[in-house]
């Protein structure tokens, strides 16, 4: 299986979280971020520093209801509206389906003729719509 990339260079920031901490050897910082992959994909990313040599940071997917409801408990009314609102509108879930090789290949081909991915050819298809 491979490791799930989070390129925080290459993808949307979407909101951001911030807050300092109080900590009994200083001040701590918490920056939770939502970020939006090109293939509409959420994740998130969590970082914690408290100045020191301790820094962290932990990568979450998130699917399309998990992001909505970060987005509505953290970021502004304003923010939601200029930014969560329009990534939403072509934001993806990752879904996972066993199917027989056969029509895998299929899918493929199609989207070789088509000349797009895979997902937007089962969304034509499911949809009643051909490229």
């Amino acid at each position: 299986m491979s490791e799930k990339k989070f390129d925080i260079e290459k993808s949307k920031l979407v909101g951001i979280y911030e807050e300092q901490m109080r900590e009994a050897d200083g001040i701590g910082y918490i920056s939770i971020s939502l970020y939006q992959k090109s293939t509409g994909e959420f994740f998130r990313r969590d970082h914690y520093s408290n100045g020191k040599i301790s820094d962290y940071n932990r990568f979450t997917s998130l699917s399309i209801k998990e992001a909505r409801e970060w987005a509505q408990g953290n970021l502004s009314p304003e923010d939601y509206k200029n930014n969560y609102e329009p990534a939403e509108r072509i934001a993806r879930d990752v879904v996972k389906y066993s199917l027989h090789e056969n029509t895998i290949n299929q899918i493929e081909k199609l989207a070789k003729e088509w000349h797009c991915s895979t997902s937007d050819v089962i969304e034509n298809l499911v949809n009643g719509k051909s490229k």
